[in-house]
């Protein structure tokens, strides 16, 4: 049996007003944790004391002093919920999406009186055994690394509901799902949709580093795809005419004064998921043995657990695989074989033959480009030698003329995505590299002389 659920009532209790810090840090040595033990339908905390609910019990004592463990203790003002804490009520769970250990995954809209039902995705986790436990520790530091994050190419976090069961993990509802599903079931895209993909995913793991995050599972999987980002003109509306006066609220979602005007078209950018490794930090060597993914992994965190944001890059590179192959890197063979394979670091083959021989659509110069600068620049198997995401994100987005926008500042998050048509691949235009790395040369066929009779 796992551990058992426990009500906790957490008090500050400071009678000789030690505490002189607002630290939370500080304060937490001052915090009194009060179980609230329950049977046969009461609550109480003094057993000659029960209660037919919880909130009668906290009213109570709110008019009268509490004895607990020699100590007098008086409940004063009490706290409400974080903007991020929602009530069950506020929750409304709808089609299942998928099932995993211990939970699944909801399709579900919140409900609230001053707003219009958004659509969410809401992970579930059920029970009292140690795994739901430790299913919920995890989500839970996912959530707080998440709340700080505003970005389009990043999946949004929304709230959480633990006053009741299941636990509930709000996050923002990706209409298409995850990256792979949606290339297997949909093959034949146009070229320019395949680039957008790599190039938002980049826009989302270069904003993880610059808020040092890394991210360590880099993968199709652990993407989702977007089909609802509109195309706005920026020229047409402006940050400030779009913004007004009002203050921007934390989620863009709720956000009814934004008053954007489509202009033509939707664009599906990649949204980053799956942050169940994620670390607030810019190296990470893993301590404890856990299940990997080595076929997704860099060489140096095969050998020694040792995660940087350069493993990162090595992880975007085998993501531009899988996007233009369909297909998980070293697909049909085992792990062990593709552990080795990996750390031979013989993936040069594969990838060549997929991106120029199996998709005739990319003009064979582009993809000559692109291979070189992931076989170059982000699977070397020195990480000093791949380049940081700003540096590719550069390169990106000159080869392919897509740039991002946001507009909005830090707490809500809309964007333009803009397409330079005179850099289209179609038109086979030369691009910028990165500094010091050198473009290999484009041998041009030569004209034929045609002999006079």
């Amino acid at each position: 049996m796992g551990a058992k659920l426990e009500m906790v009532l957490s008090v500050m209790h400071d009678p000789k007003s030690r505490c002189r810090s607002n630290e939370p840090a500080a304060r937490m040595n001052y915090i009194m944790h009060i179980i609230i033990q329950s049977a046969k339908k009461r609550y109480y905390i003094v057993c000659y004391r029960t209660f037919n609910s919880v909130p009668n019990l906290v009213l109570f004592y709110l008019k009268h002093v509490l004895i607990f463990r020699s100590q007098v203790v008086q409940l004063a003002n009490g706290i409400g919920l974080a903007p991020w804490e929602f009530r069950a009520e506020n929750l409304q769970l709808e089609q299942l999406i998928r099932k995993f250990s211990c939970g699944e995954v909801v399709k579900g809209k919140v409900i609230r009186k001053d707003m219009a039902p958004v659509e969410v995705a809401v992970k579930t986790v059920a029970g009292r055994s140690q795994e739901a436990r430790e299913k919920i520790l995890e989500l839970m530091a996912q959530c707080r690394m998440l709340n700080d994050l505003y970005h389009p190419c990043v999946v949004q976090f929304f709230g959480v509901c633990l006053i009741a069961q299941p636990s509930c993990f709000v996050f923002e509802f990706v209409p298409q799902g995850p990256l792979d599903e949606w290339l297997r079931a949909n093959k034949g895209l146009k070229r320019d949709e395949l680039l957008l993909m790599i190039v938002s995913a980049g826009w989302g793991l270069e904003y993880l580093h610059q808020n040092s995050i890394l991210h360590t599972d880099i993968a199709a999987k652990n993407c989702l795809y977007d089909g609802q980002f509109v195309r706005f003109s920026s020229k047409e509306i402006g940050a400030n005419e779009a913004w007004g006066r009002e203050k921007p609220r934390r989620h863009c979602a709720y956000c009814p004064w934004i008053k954007l005007q489509p202009e033509f078209s939707i664009d599906k950018l990649v949204k980053l998921s799956g942050f169940g490794r994620a670390r607030k930090a810019t190296t990470y060597t893993m301590k404890a043995a856990r299940k990997m993914s080595n076929r997704w992994m860099a060489p140096e965190s095969v050998q020694a657990f040792r995660f940087t944001q350069k493993s990162d890059v090595y992880g975007y590179g085998i993501l531009i695989y899988e996007v233009f192959a369909v297909k998980e890197p070293y697909e049909g063979l085992s792990n062990v074989d593709a552990r080795t394979l990996l750390l031979s670091c013989n993936y040069d083959c594969s990838f060549r033959q997929i991106l120029e021989n199996d998709t005739p659509d990319f003009p064979g110069v582009a993809l000559k480009k692109l291979t070189e600068m992931v076989k170059e620049k982000m699977w070397a198997l020195d990480p000093d030698k791949r380049s940081d995401m700003r540096q590719l994100m550069i390169w990106m987005q000159e080869y392919t003329g897509m740039g991002l926008q946001i507009v909005g500042g830090e707490t809500c998050v809309t964007a333009t995505v803009q397409q330079k048509v005179d850099n289209l691949l179609s038109k086979d235009v030369e691009l910028q590299s990165l500094p010091n790395f050198k473009e290999p040369g484009l041998k041009t066929p030569t004209k034929l002389k045609k002999k006079k009779n």
